[in-house]
C-alpha cells in the first residue's frame, strides 16, 4: 500500500474524528457540567494508571486501563443497549449506531489498520536490511 493511500486513510480518520468531536461538543454544551466532571475523572484515572505503569515491566498493563474503562466498556454498553433493547425498527437501530460507528469504530479501525501496515513495512525493511551487505544502499538511502 502506498504512502499516499495511507495518508488518505489518515485524513479520513481525522475527518471522522473532527465531525464526531463537533457533534460531541454540541451535545455537551447542553450538559457541560457532566462533561467537566467526566474530564476530571478521566484525567485522574489516566494519571493514576500512568503512575502505576511506571512501576516496571510487569506493570505495563496499567496503560490499558483508561482505554478499557472509557472507550471499550461504554462502546460495548451502548452497542448492546441499542441492538438488543431498542424498541424501534432496524432503521432506527442503524441511525442510533451511526455516531458510534463514524465517531469511534471507523477512525479507530482505520488508524489501527494504518499502524499495522506501517509496522509490517518496517518489519519487512528491517528483514531486508539484515540480508543486505553492510555497505549496500537500502530503499531509504538518499540518491545523489
Amino acid at each position: 500500500m502506498s504512502r499516499t493511500t495511507l495518508k488518505i486513510l489518515v485524513l479520513i480518520a481525522l475527518a471522522s474524528l473532527i465531525v464526531s468531536e463537533v457533534a460531541g461538543i454540541m451535545t455537551t454544551v447542553v450538559s457541560h457540567m457532566w462533561g467537566f466532571i467526566s474530564a476530571i475523572v478521566v484525567a485522574g484515572v489516566t494519571f493514576f494508571s500512568t503512575w502505576m505503569a511506571s512501576g516496571g515491566k510487569q506493570m505495563k498493563g496499567w496503560y490499558l486501563v483508561p482505554t478499557i474503562l472509557f472507550v471499550v466498556i461504554p462502546t460495548l454498553y451502548k452497542g448492546v443497549k441499542i441492538i438488543f433493547f431498542s424498541p424501534g425498527t432496524r432503521f432506527d437501530m442503524w441511525v442510533a449506531l451511526a455516531p458510534e460507528f463514524f465517531g469511534f469504530l471507523l477512525p479507530a479501525g482505520v488508524l489501527a489498520f494504518i499502524y499495522w501496515r506501517i509496522w509490517r513495512e518496517e518489519k519487512r525493511l528491517a528483514a531486508a536490511a539484515t540480508v543486505a551487505p553492510a555497505g549496500a544502499a537500502g530503499p531509504d538511502a538518499d540518491q545523489p
